[in-house]
This record gives C-alpha cells, sequence and structure tokens, in this order.
C-alpha cells in the first residue's frame, strides 16, 4: 500500500499545506504510512530561514507526537524523493526544455527585459531630440533645419535600430508574460510594443511623411515639419517607454517583496 504524504511548508514562522517547493523553502512531507515526518532544506534557503525552521520542528512535534524525523536524502524511499521531485518541478515553468529556472526566476527576467528595452528608447528618444537642435536658416521668410543628408540619414537609422531593439525585447518580455500567466503586465507590455512599433515605422518612412529638399549635400527640412515629426514620433514612445518602466519596476519592487518575507525576523 503506497503511503499517505502530506506536504507542509514554512511560511512567517507557520506550517502550511503546500502545493509546490522552491529552492528557497524549507518544507516536510509527513508520512502516515510509516509515521515519519521527512524534513528537506532548499539550497537557496537562508541560514536564518533554516534556524527557524529547526525551533518551529517542534510544533510538528506536539502534532505528530509518535512520529520520528527524518531528512530526505538520495537514500530515502522511492515514493518520498518522486513526491519531493514531482513538488519541486511544480515550481518551474517547464515551457523551455533543459531549463529548470523557478517561476520568480523567470519573472525576475520579465521585468528586467522590460526595463532594458525601455532603456534602449529612452536613448533613441534623447537621439531624436538632439536633432531639434540642428543648424537652421532662413529661406523665403521661413525656417528650415539643415542638416548634412548622410549625418541625418545615419541619425535616423540609428533612432530606427534602437526602436527595433526594443520592439524585439518588448516581444520577448510579452511572451514570458503569457507563459507566465502574468496577463496584466503582458497585455501592457503588448500596448508598448504596439506603440514602439508605429514609431519605427514613421523612423522608416520619413522621406514620405516629410516635405524636404536636397542642396547638394545638405537635406532642407522646414523646421514646423520636422517639429511636428519630432513631437509625433514623441507622443508614440513615451507611452511605450512608461509603460514598459512601470511594468518592469513595479514588477521588480514586488518580487524583492516576496523574496524579502521569508527572512523576516518572527516576533
Amino acid at each position: 500500500m503506497s503511503s499517505k504524504l502530506f506536504p507542509y511548508k514554512l511560511v512567517k514562522g507557520q506550517w502550511f499545506r503546500a502545493e509546490s517547493f522552491t529552492e528557497s523553502d524549507i518544507a516536510v512531507i509527513v508520512d502516515t504510512n510509516r509515521e515519519m515526518i521527512w524534513f528537506w532544506e532548499g539550497s537557496k534557503s537562508s541560514a536564518r530561514s533554516r534556524s527557524n525552521a529547526r525551533e518551529m520542528l517542534g510544533q510538528l512535534k506536539k502534532k505528530y507526537i509518535v512520529y520520528k524525523f527524518k531528512r530526505v536524502t538520495s537514500g530515502s524511499p522511492e515514493d518520498i524523493t518522486e513526491r519531493l521531485e514531482a513538488l519541486r518541478e511544480k515550481s518551474f515553468t517547464g515551457k523551455i526544455p533543459g531549463l529548470k529556472l523557478e517561476l520568480k526566476d523567470f519573472s525576475k527576467i520579465f521585468y528586467i527585459l522590460n526595463i532594458a528595452a525601455s532603456a534602449l528608447i529612452i536613448i533613441g528618444l534623447i537621439v531624436s531630440w538632439l536633432l531639434t537642435f540642428g543648424p537652421q536658416i532662413n529661406i523665403g521668410g521661413s525656417l528650415f533645419y539643415s542638416f548634412i543628408f548622410i549625418d541625418f540619414t545615419q541619425n535616423m537609422d540609428l533612432i530606427g535600430i534602437i526602436l527595433l531593439l526594443g520592439f524585439t525585447i518588448f516581444v520577448s518580455s510579452s511572451l514570458f508574460g503569457h507563459f507566465l500567466k502574468k496577463r496584466l503586465f503582458a497585455l501592457m507590455t503588448l500596448i508598448a510594443l504596439c506603440f514602439i512599433f508605429i514609431a519605427f515605422f514613421m523612423i522608416r518612412i520619413w522621406d514620405i511623411i516629410m516635405y524636404y529638399q536636397e542642396s547638394g549635400n545638405t537635406l532642407l527640412i522646414r523646421k514646423d515639419v520636422f517639429t511636428l515629426f519630432i513631437f509625433s514620433l514623441s507622443v508614440l514612445i513615451i507611452p511605450g517607454l512608461i509603460t514598459g518602466l512601470v511594468t518592469g519596476l513595479l514588477g521588480l519592487k514586488n518580487l524583492q517583496k516576496i523574496e524579502a518575507e521569508p527572512e523576516e525576523e518572527q516576533e
């Protein structure tokens, strides 16, 4: 007859029934058939958590007076090691074969990707704004920006590449959010990448949507036309930037709060 196994893990100084174990957990498996309590410490559990767990084992000893305590090892019964492995597997994403990162590790990657994409977009935004400080000339009573053609096209290509990299990272981040079932954050990331893609598309067709004149190696663009172009670009980029930055920073803050909870001193 197979053992009846009941897993518990230590959370804020109390033992709770567990659906999964992570490498940061301190846990036990109550084996009612063998009258044994199997004790397990995750490889990432802190010394403080382990010390607290040993104190809290007294609670279980009072509840299961006739039970013996034993640490889970490679020599433990097969059903115990299999159950432990199954509980640990539940904390892995299981989406990428060969990778066994915990959900919180993948979550951290998701948030960091959003912050990285936002940082790139900030750079692209700064480069586009710097173009408005270019030299100006007056032709027929109208102000024109006067750019060296090659320099201007290289700057536009640079902005396009930066936005494309940001867009690609947002796509990866959105997929992570979908796999991790963080639907709200994934949706916000999807909105951000839509804005960034439109801005990238505008950069790619600048020579179609802006009227300009060529004079030798010089490119002349009316100041009001170019200012409107940069303003429209900013209107698209800034919401995507804010969305990516907010989801990334808030996500990391919440994750750090969750990771810190097991480390709090028990009063």
